[in-house]
């Protein structure tokens, strides 16, 4: 069944806006609050894993008030993400996941699985997926995440909240770095470690079909991999399909011998262009040793093992795009490729930063949203009998639907900055974005 279909499906059963994730999944972000999947916005704050156990999250006023909404065919804030990507011609998170627990589960199980929603939203415990960012531990600082998303970034806030003089208002730069400073303690991205978590975890393994690992980086984090050896030892692990979100930096044989135990496993890998562009975005990744590692796992992951690429697209790799996948192609994985069978699946799957605002594609000047929507269109009509980056058309409409340029000055004194804390250089690694005029009028 395609995607539309299944989206038509779903409406005639339930409802325009219903999602199945807030009955059968739970996520947390890296400081345990725990929002209803990983593209939720405005989570209650205590509504999180440092607080309560995963049988209080999943019947929290929080939880349930979403699926209360969504049978009433509203639209959760929340869940505002997706449906601004629906809105923009996009094919949103909440679509795949529709699409994908249909195929898995059928229509008929989700049906089964609502009907024994309460009045009030309460469900019983049973969770099927799961999303955990296993807090911050990161061996990298890439240039969209912050000290919640990876430890490494925790020196780098500290003196951009004193370098930073723009945006100093809601959405700005220097009032991103300086709430990031307030609200972060160390002690919030500790959750993963207690027994408490685990042992429930462990305790619903039976019921578990599918759990998302992220971080910080999963191969970075001791806790990680004894979750995996107890999901072995338990007999849980040949029923669940996990897919890791890492940066590629690191191989590890024992995890990858581990694996065979489990149902399934996909390994998206977080790459956002190549060469310099790459290792500019991601700092301070290299990109020889990531080229060297993704040959090594495509080689050595056994049958029940999927390679994926993860793409995080921001105004500076948009115009990177075809040289990007160029790149992939002249690799030739043997796990990572188009597929006549599933013609409508991307191989590199994207998503598009909002947040912080000086990062979104809309902050481009005029000439350069022309020059890279010429350039992506061209691309898109020589790859139009494949679909190769997900959601590459939908992106350039977005980058030119609004006019975000007036942080274009927030971007410049951004990557001015980071240049001084890193041995990095904007004007040489972006030197084509700088030759169509980026910051011509900045």
């Amino acid at each position: 069944m395609t995607l539309t279909q299944t989206i038509s499906k779903m409406n005639k059963q339930f409802t325009d806006t219903f999602c199945v994730l807030p009955w059968i999944h739970m996520a947390s972000f890296p400081n345990g609050r725990s929002p209803v999947c990983c593209m939720a916005t405005e989570a209650p704050e205590d509504v999180n894993l440092n607080k309560m156990s995963l049988q209080e999250i999943v019947n929290s006023d929080y939880y349930k008030g979403v699926r209360v909404e969504m049978l009433q065919n509203k639209k959760p804030r929340t869940c505002a993400f997706c449906f601004k990507e629906e809105d923009n011609g996009g094919v949103s998170y909440r679509m795949n996941q529709n699409k994908e627990w249909t195929d898995k589960l059928t229509t008929k199980v989700i049906q089964d699985i609502v009907s024994k929603t309460e009045k009030d939203g309460t469900i019983p415990f049973n969770l099927i997926s799961t999303d955990f960012r296993l807090g911050n531990t990161c061996n990298l600082k890439c240039i969209m995440c912050q000290p919640q998303d990876s430890s490494k970034w925790v020196g780098d806030n500290e003196k951009l909240v004193e370098m930073t003089r723009l945006g100093d208002n809601e959405g700005g730069a220097k009032r991103i770095f300086q709430q990031k400073q307030a609200h972060y303690k160390r002690e919030d991205y500790e959750w993963y470690k207690k027994d408490s978590f685990t042992e429930s975890l462990i305790d619903n393994g039976k019921n578990i079909r599918h759990m998302i690992l992220a971080g910080g980086e999963p191969f970075y984090i001791k806790e990680h991999k004894e979750l995996i050896k107890k999901l072995v030892e338990n007999g849980s692990s040949k029923n669940i399909d996990i897919s890791y979100h890492t940066n590629g930096t690191i191989y590890d044989q024992e995890l990858v011998d581990l694996w065979k135990e489990f149902n399934f496993i996909t390994l998206y890998f977080s790459l956002d262009s190549y060469k310099d562009v790459n290792r500019y975005l991601r700092y301070p990744s290299y990109f020889d040793t990531l080229e060297k590692n993704l040959h090594k796992f495509d080689k050595e992951c056994a049958p029940n093992t999927r390679l994926c690429l993860l793409s995080t697209t921001t105004n500076l790799s948009l115009w990177y795009t075809p040289e990007f996948v160029k790149w992939v192609e002249d690799q030739f994985f043997y796990r990572i490729g188009w597929s006549d069978d599933d013609p409508l699946r991307a191989y590199i799957f994207s998503g598009v930063v909002h947040y912080p605002e000086f990062l979104n594609p809309n902050v481009l000047p005029k000439k350069v949203k022309a020059a890279i929507t010429e350039k992506v269109q061209n691309h898109i009509v020589e790859y139009q009998d494949k679909l190769v980056y997900e959601n590459l058309q939908a992106y350039v409409d977005m980058m030119n639907s609004s006019d975000g340029s007036h942080r274009l000055p927030e971007l410049k004194e951004y990557l001015t900055n980071l240049d001084k804390l890193r041995p990095t250089n904007y004007k040489q690694t972006f030197k084509e974005l700088i030759d169509l005029g980026l910051f011509d009028d900045v």
